[in-house]
């Protein structure tokens, strides 16, 4: 049994987190400002044991004893192939304008006159002066280092919307998880489903019950309320 056990929220979104996530052909569009879609996952998330649905990108309890939650987006598949495979998939329904535009704002640097298919241009991002996230500087690094084209960085931001993703099989994406709890990197993660129902309802139907099964997250609820879910302590007169 693991001495520590993992938090999961879910990040509801209008179609899903990957930026074409809407256009993936079991997303129904007319549905997605519907009461019914948002009930379908609050009913999915609770039926996996999450600790919360959130409608922003990240949780940071900041009490002596907090809990911080980072954002997540799983593309599973039953083999590491079938995974790769929906990610190509999905990346081939963004319009490379979106990733430009969405890789220029996070930059604040225009990129629209540099050739799509030639290299970031890290030099000339950094000579800009600009005050640069660790998002950024992570981003400019790994184009230096894998030589990743203009192109490349847009996809890679519009797709998880500059969050973390993990690309790969249940298990896979368990030991995954498993190495950020272990490290200390967080203490759970805000699922960000690439489309919904269906990535939400693998996500529960398959990767939960590993983690259940290693101890890692919960088979049932031990309170009834967020702060029971994260382990927080109760405030002094707030009458529980």
């Amino acid at each position: 049994m693991a001495e520590r056990r993992m938090h999961l929220g879910v990040f509801t979104y209008p179609g899903g987190h990957h930026i074409a996530g809407w256009r993936h052909g079991s997303v129904q569009p007319q549905d997605i400002l519907g009461y019914d879609y948002y009930r379908r996952t609050a009913q999915a998330a609770e039926r996996g044991k999450f600790d919360l649905v959130f409608v922003g990108d990240m949780l940071a309890a900041r009490e002596k004893d907090g809990r911080v939650i980072a954002g997540l987006l799983p593309i599973l598949g039953s083999t590491e192939q079938e995974a790769l495979e929906k990610e190509t998939m999905l990346n081939e329904l963004l319009h490379p304008a979106v990733g430009i535009w969405m890789l220029s704002e996070q930059m604040q640097f225009r990129l629209y006159d540099y050739p799509q298919d030639g290299p970031l241009p890290t030099a000339d991002i950094r000579a800009s002066g600009s005050a640069f996230t660790p998002r950024v500087m992570h981003l400019m690094e790994r184009a230096d280092r894998e030589g990743l084209s203009v192109r490349d960085c847009g996809v890679l931001v519009a797709a998880s919307r500059s969050h973390g993703s993990f690309v790969g099989t249940p298990e896979q994406l368990v030991d995954h998880m498993t190495l950020w709890l272990d490290e200390g990197a967080c203490d759970g993660f805000n699922v960000m489903p690439a489309y919904f129902p269906d990535e939400m309802d693998l996500f529960v139907d398959q990767v939960v019950p590993i983690l259940q099964r290693r101890g890692l997250f919960r088979r049932d609820y031990e309170g009834t309320t967020l702060r029971h879910h994260l382990g927080l302590p109760i405030p002094c007169g707030s009458g529980r």
